[in-house]
């Protein structure tokens, strides 16, 4: 529930060192904007984006396009062998909206994406039932691959986690504000919707406890993802986004260690202060979002998956 506005800021300074790759594998409104956004403008650390504007999850299908998926294994595995953008745009731009924007090869690099293949865009439409079995071998060859190239490039997976079900769930049942599909963080961040014009809405206990259970599903399938990198051999760092609300600080100087980009409190501290204006969407208050925001608290407010480990 807690979404995260965040205005972007140059970034300054660069700083020498072992430039490690790395991915962060998210799904819907788990707070992962403001943290790729802000770790852009850590010194020595580059996010694949494209141009401003233009996007911020650019191996996205809506990004990226219909690329098949021995292009996608391509493009990714020159961004991993530290090629540069002008490089991989060779690939990439066949089926990309946008090319990828430049970035500094012996800098830390990075991007986000979901775990799940662009599309093949070989499977052609109309096929029913017929589909499904196709779509899942589709998946299981995307699977393999990947993990094959992060094992073989040495990439850190951040593989971002919410723990509160409850607050996630709201997250995507408010959508636009109203109820409605959308994101309400970036409508407040380009000045369409002004706070203070949020609508209180009623919340149907019914259908959030359907949206629960999506996200208890999402929480169960990454578990299985973590383990499978980590049997491949993989490097695994969860990222909890309450962990992120709690101390930045904390958690920003935790990630940089985990990609071996060593910075000091007060190089973090001059990143999170310097001309940020991050703002909590929603506070710890959901009555001022929802009529009935005790009665949810009372029926789902235990709902919480603490994730395993570290």
């Amino acid at each position: 529930m807690d979404d995260l506005i965040d205005q972007t800021q140059p970034k300054r300074g660069t700083q020498t060192g072992h430039a490690r790759r790395f991915v962060m594998f998210f799904d819907q409104k788990e707070g992962t904007s403001p943290v790729m956004r802000l770790l852009h403008r850590f010194p020595g650390v580059e996010i694949l984006h494209h141009p401003p504007g233009r996007g911020w999850e650019p191996f996205d299908r809506r990004n990226c396009g219909p690329m098949p998926l021995g292009a996608l294994i391509e493009c990714l595995d020159l961004v991993f062998s530290g090629a540069s953008a002008e490089e991989a745009n060779r690939i990439y731009e066949r089926t990309a909206k946008a090319p990828l924007a430049g970035y500094d090869t012996a800098a830390t690099v990075g991007f986000k994406m979901r775990f799940e293949p662009p599309g093949d865009p070989r499977i052609p439409p109309g096929l029913g039932l017929l589909r499904r079995p196709i779509e899942a071998r589709y998946r299981q060859r995307f699977s393999r691959a990947m993990i094959d190239l992060l094992r073989r490039r040495q990439v850190v997976v951040l593989l971002a986690v919410r723990q509160n079900l409850m607050r996630w769930a709201l997250s995507k049942y408010h959508g636009d504000g109203t109820g409605r599909a959308g994101h309400i963080q970036f409508r407040l961040a380009g000045g369409e919707l002004p706070r203070e014009e949020i609508p209180r809405i009623t919340v149907d206990p019914v259908r959030l406890e359907r949206v629960i259970a999506d996200c208890e599903a999402i929480h169960e399938a990454k578990e299985r993802l973590a383990q499978q990198l980590q049997d491949a051999g993989v490097e695994v760092v969860p990222v909890r986004y309450e962990d992120f609300l709690r101390d930045q600080l904390a958690f920003f100087r935790r990630l940089m260690d985990r990609l071996d980009r060593r910075l000091t409190d007060e190089q973090i501290s001059e990143v999170l202060d310097r001309g940020i204006a991050l703002q909590r969407v929603h506070g710890d208050e959901l009555s001022e979002f929802f009529v009935n925001a005790d009665e949810i608290e009372a029926r789902f407010g235990d709902r919480v998956r603490l994730w395993p480990g570290e």
